[in-house]
């Protein structure tokens, strides 16, 4: 478990350090393109057209880079 969290931690640090663009699907299908600007161990900080959204990790389903 702790290598998983340690892989969805890098990942989440790269694209964040990146400023790059990424899809977020969430749990009940809903999808949007997002710039992350920070996270933590519950939640994720990202801007969605132009708006900053505070997103429950456990909500999230996938990321992935465009």
């Amino acid at each position: 478990m702790d290598e998983i969290k340690s892989m969805e931690e890098q990942m989440l640090a790269e694209v964040a350090e990146a400023r790059s663009e990424v899809r977020i699907v969430f749990t009940n299908g809903f999808q949007t393109t997002a710039v992350i600007k920070d996270f933590d161990c519950e939640t994720i900080l990202a801007e969605v057209r132009g708006k900053m959204w505070l997103i429950y990790r456990h909500a999230v389903s996938t990321v992935v880079l465009d």
